[in-house]
């Protein structure tokens, strides 16, 4: 599961994949702005078909919370 959202974050963000990891956040990556924020989680959405609520977006901030709530997510 890790290896298909590091290509995600990747993609969206426009990095290498060996730049992601669990400490990529929006704090740290320049990337990361709130347009990149909304189609890394529309992306997310659609790889692993499932939807996230407003508030689950706001707490999205990092790979590994976003990695952690997929898992919690069985993926």
């Amino acid at each position: 599961m890790e290896e298909k959202l590091k290509k995600i974050f990747a993609n969206v963000l426009k990095i290498p994949e060996s730049e992601v990891t669990d400490s990529t956040s929006r704090e740290n990556a320049v990337e990361w702005d709130s347009l990149n924020h909304l189609m890394l989680l529309t992306e997310i959405e659609k790889e692993y078909k499932i939807k996230f609520t407003a508030s689950d977006t706001l707490k999205m901030g990092s790979f590994k919370k976003i990695s952690d709530f997929l898992k919690q997510k069985g993926f």
